[in-house]
């Protein structure tokens, strides 16, 4: 056991760094962790190396030195590798995702994109609504309007007026939105998995007031020039004609709106298959039901010594677990199904050729308790003491990677791995996410045949072993206080936790259930903003049609004829727009869905779904404006005629 003294504390790192840290431990105690050769092998990375230049140092010359450093130690063994040392700026790590991440992770800036697209896509309707629920506020405002006009007021005042109204009703509705941006930054931080915090400074101020003034100038130059156009005395007459002249300017807005709105929906549908794909799909044993317990290993030096030690430890617990009604059986493996990688081992062979493979430490109880299927050989047996010490067993894609054709027998293909051979092959489950193809892996009972010939180890997720418990349906709350009781009569005074594994699972895709999480709240937020322009332009738009609903009536049209009459042009524009907004929807999916190797088809369902809720959600919209025309008294609004 190791006692650290602390030497110093550091300031808090900033919330938006990618270099976040509990406490700093110097790297002279890797050799109690790592045997010599990792420590000094290049193909051993353990960690992120960071280099300060001398002030006016170019870091492409620092760079040329590397290649020659690493041709005087490599030398020939250059001949069968690709090895090179690049400086990459601290400013581009966090969103670099062509190089490999390192400690401090990557994200890849798709991501970002996508976001800022969908701000600006929620923005972009929020100021379409604002011209079409300005030209209808404008009916209401004729009769101003020919007043002041009639005692002289000049148009361009006119456009002052309202262009100020605009700015100023932007200005106003950034103040409430910075509000509520406060108030629900808490909860964006937990869809989105993030620590954000607003910053305050002279830039941000004026980016906001800078960006309200121009969406005010923007939304409001179109209804301004509209209402400052009236013909007082076609206002007096009652004959104030909004849409003549103009629908095809607003057909085109209505029609943008409507593929912004069917673009946030089909992409949230398609998210949202996707991720329920992720979590249905068969991993390749049976992941339901199973309780982890980690281990915990305070006297080892070194990842052998740990999952020796630590395995011994949960050997104890099992045999106290045997015969409880609660439990099926219990394994013991250094990995379960968390985020990060398991063991990852490399290695070159005698022509200096790499190889990986992931490794994991398990007890013979591990692929029956976790319902695998072995499709060659056999399972590690407690009646043969050479599995112990000796035995392996691969899965499908290492008998591939290796092109072994009788696998059974046969050796990893490493000078330096001590004596052991593969007794068995296991069919291919995920032990990673579906981001991955399956890996070539090995299961031993014995650590040492996996470090033994190892050139190089990458471990992204903890190897401290953990006893895997499978529980009774139905039993889970008796099999917890079971695993508690027995714990504490193993290792009295311990801290006693557990996990499961389906939950384990489900921590893999985090990232991708906030986006959608994200996705379908920005869905729903453009469907109410959507809904409220809707209203207004189906105010406009009845309002303008009275009197042809009234003649449409005296000549005998019916209720039913007259709804679908008003309602067929936003039907038409609802089509249309699906028509556009397919092909952007297609391409954008299939790029995000890039990132999966196992990954649902993009169909036409989809796509016609998202039409489909459109419709019935603008029909719902505008049904109460529509209803009330074809309700009207066509004598109150023909007498004048």
């Amino acid at each position: 056991l190791t006692i650290f003294e602390i030497k110093s504390v550091v300031e808090n790192m900033p919330s938006n760094s990618s270099i976040q840290f509990d406490f700093l431990v110097s790297d002279h105690y890797l050799k109690d962790v790592f045997p010599e050769r990792m420590l000094t092998s290049w193909f051993m990375i353990t960690g992120d190396n960071y280099v300060l230049l001398s002030e006016g140092a170019e870091p492409e010359q620092a760079s040329e030195k590397f290649s020659s450093l690493v041709e005087q130690v490599l030398g020939e063994r250059l001949e069968n590798m690709s090895y090179s040392i690049n400086l990459q700026p601290l400013t581009d790590m966090h969103l670099n995702v062509d190089l490999p991440a390192g400690n401090t992770g990557t994200m890849d800036p798709k991501y970002i994109a996508i976001l800022s697209a969908i701000a600006a896509l929620v923005l972009t309707i929020a100021s379409i609504n604002f011209v079409t629920l300005s030209l209808g506020r404008s009916i209401t405002r004729s009769k101003e309007i020919g007043i002041r006009k009639s005692i002289g007021a000049g148009k361009s005042q006119l456009v002052f007026q309202f262009m100020g109204e605009a700015i100023l009703i932007s200005l106003i509705s950034t103040i409430i939105g910075v509000i509520l941006a406060i108030l629900g930054l808490p909860l964006f931080n937990e869809l989105a998995g993030k620590e954000m915090e607003m910053m305050w400074n002279v830039n941000t101020i004026t980016g906001l007031v800078s960006m309200a003034i121009l969406i005010g100038l923007l939304s409001g130059i179109y209804p301004a020039f509209i209402m400052a156009g009236f013909n007082p005395i076609s206002i007096v007459k009652g004959n104030l004609n909004l849409g003549k002249g103009k629908n095809g300017l607003r057909k085109v807005l209505v029609t943008g709106q409507f593929v912004m709105s069917i673009f946030l929906i089909t992409t949230t549908l398609i998210m949202k298959n996707q991720l329920a794909f992720l979590q249905n799909k068969s991993l390749g044993f049976d992941k339901e039901h199973v309780l982890v317990v980690p281990i915990s290993v305070t006297n080892a030096r070194g990842l052998t010594e740990q999952v020796t030690l630590g395995t011994e430890k949960g050997i104890k617990l099992q045999r106290v677990l045997e015969g409880n009604s609660s439990i099926i059986s219990s394994a013991i493996s250094s990995h379960t199904f968390e985020p990060g990688n398991w063991t990852d081992i490399a290695y070159t062979d005698a022509e200096d050729n790499r190889y990986n493979f992931f490794f994991n430490t398990v007890t013979s109880e591990y692929i029956p308790t976790l319902g695998m299927e072995l499709i060659a050989g056999r399972n590690f047996s407690k009646e043969n003491a050479a599995d112990a010490t000796r035995s392996i067993i691969v899965n499908e894609s290492y008998v591939k990677a290796f092109d072994l054709e009788n696998p059974i027998g046969a050796r990893i293909p490493g000078e330096d791995f001590i004596d052991h051979e593969i007794i068995g092959v296991v069919k291919d489950f995920h032990i990673e996410s579906l981001h991955v193809e399956i890996a070539p892996l090995v299961l031993s009972q014995n650590v040492m045949i996996g470090f033994s010939g190892a050139h190089g180890v990458g471990v992204g997720s903890s190897p401290m072993p953990k006893v895997m418990v499978r529980v009774v349906p139905g039993m889970t709350k008796e099999a917890i206080e079971d695993v508690r009781s027995a714990w504490n009569s193993v290792y009295p005074g311990e801290p006693f936790d557990y996990s499961f594994i389906d939950e384990n699972l489900k921590e893999q895709y985090t990232a991708e259930n906030n986006f959608g999480r994200i996705m379908s709240s920005a869905a729903i937020l453009a469907i109410i903003i959507g809904s409220l322009g809707l209203f207004g332009l189906s105010t406009l738009t009845m309002n303008a049609r009275l009197r042809e609903v009234s003649i449409r009536k005296v000549l005998g049209a019916s209720g039913n004829n007259l709804l679908v009459t008003l309602n067929k042009g936003f039907v038409i524009l609802i089509i249309v727009a699906l028509l556009i907004a397919s092909p952007f929807t297609y391409y954008a999916m299939e790029d995000w869905l890039s990132a999966f190797q196992y990954k649902i088809d993009i169909t036409p369902g989809l796509f016609v779904a998202a039409g489909v809720l459109t419709i019935l959600i603008s029909l719902i919209t505008v049904s109460y404006q529509t209803i009330r025309a074809i309700r009207t008294n066509p004598a109150s609004v023909l007498r004048t005629e």
